[in-house]
């Protein structure tokens, strides 16, 4: 992106309460008061996002396919490469 460009990509991200990195960075989740994103950070697929409430910890699984998120009223395993 060139300065002043917006990335239409992203979605509302007020109140991130937890983020992580996919292993070998090409992915970020991130938990926000919006419920569970996932970002392509190569910029080749659109975020996939769910809304689940009240996530306080994210944790990718080592080869990177399945991300865990709890919180207080939830716990999830999702495929990252399926739509959460």
């Amino acid at each position: 992106l060139r300065s002043g460009e917006e990335d239409s990509r992203l979605y509302d991200l007020a109140g991130v309460l937890a983020v992580a990195f996919a292993p070998g960075g090409s992915s970020l989740a991130v938990a926000s008061q919006s419920g569970v994103q996932v970002i392509d950070l190569n910029g080749i697929e659109p975020p996939a996002k769910t809304p689940l409430d009240n996530v306080m910890e994210l944790a990718w699984s080592p080869d990177g396919d399945f991300l865990a998120a709890h919180g207080a009223q939830v716990a999830m395993r999702q495929r990252r490469k399926t739509a959460l």
